[in-house]
């Protein structure tokens, strides 16, 4: 007779690895945690927030790249979940998603002025000039654009829906700015990925 085996203890934890690659831990008791992520490997994913996700309400979100770099990506990257807005979502950007997708399953940053979104974004380095999205990708506008003094930078792109005919790719409205800590991005420390702060527009939409 096959013995039954019995469910994990409430104090033990079961790693449990997600779709979009994230790691999480998961004990007995049914609770959810964070474990730290393998050496090079992606960052952990933040517990959930019960009620804190909620669509932007009233006032206006205009956050400065001093703002998304220097104080919320510290915060992301530490889970300090509690000082995070909650008009920047957690968002596979470079994934399986057409921009207009991911317009429609977020709110955006201001509730009477749906022409942008924030996202953390867990991207890998060394992608070039090309973010591969859904059905195209957004493709470098130009140069990185930032106060050479500034302790960020700014990557400028717009997306292209593609063919098999590369020369038919097609240009859309939809555009994406990538904030990220220079220091962060210039450091050759062999991690394999990197934290950045994306913005999502229209292009006839921006301000």
């Amino acid at each position: 007779m096959q013995k039954a085996v019995p469910p994990p203890a409430a104090g033990l934890l079961n790693e449990e690895e997600a779709d979009d690659g994230w790691v999480l831990l998961r004990s007995g008791g049914g609770t959810t945690s964070v474990t730290a992520p393998p050496a090079h490997g992606r960052p952990p994913r933040p517990p959930p927030l019960r009620g804190a996700r909620s669509p932007a309400t009233g006032g206006q979100f205009e956050p400065t790249p001093d703002d998304l770099v220097g104080r919320y990506l510290p915060a992301r990257r530490a889970l300090r979940c509690g000082d995070l807005p909650p008009q920047i979502h957690d968002a596979d950007v470079y994934g399986a998603h057409h921009p207009a997708f991911l317009a429609k399953l977020h709110p955006p940053a201001n509730a009477h002025r749906p022409d942008a979104w924030f996202f953390f974004v867990c991207r890998r380095r060394g992608l070039g000039g090309k973010r591969t999205a859904g059905p195209g990708a957004y493709r470098l506008a130009g140069e990185s654009t930032s106060n050479p003094r500034a302790a960020w930078y700014c990557h400028s792109f717009r997306y292209h829906e593609d063919s098999p005919d590369a020369s038919a790719s097609r240009e859309t409205e939809w555009r994406m700015d990538e904030y990220g800590d220079r220091d962060a991005g210039e450091r050759d420390d062999g991690a394999a990925f990197e934290m950045v702060v994306c913005k999502v527009y229209q292009r006839m939409a921006r301000l």
